[in-house]
């Protein structure tokens, strides 16, 4: 048979960073992002782990996030980026957003 050494293929790798901007006076934030997904050439299932997920509270300051993809034959490859939470400091100088109007 054909040994698959090939890992499988990740888009969508938010590899500019998330950032995340938190109330002044909160210690934390709510981060959001389109997960990563991946495909693999032998067609097979892929799995995914991630360290963290989207809709989390993230502490003031850098988090790592990695997903980890592993195909049917153990290749694995990974997509990390990092979520930063800073305080709004500063004016606050735009109107609020309307949503579902």
């Amino acid at each position: 048979g054909v040994v698959d050494t090939t890992p499988p293929v990740v888009s969508g790798c938010p590899t500019a960073g998330v950032p995340v901007t938190a109330p002044a006076g909160a210690t934390s934030a709510v981060a959001s992002w389109v997960e990563p997904t991946a495909v693999d050439n032998s067609g097979g299932t892929v799995t995914v782990t991630s360290s963290r997920s989207p809709g989390q509270s993230f502490p003031l300051g850098t988090t790592q996030v990695t997903y980890t993809f592993t195909d049917p034959s153990q290749n694995t490859a990974t997509c990390t980026f990092a979520v930063t939470v800073t305080v709004f400091t500063g004016q606050d100088t735009e109107p609020p957003v309307i949503n579902g109007c």
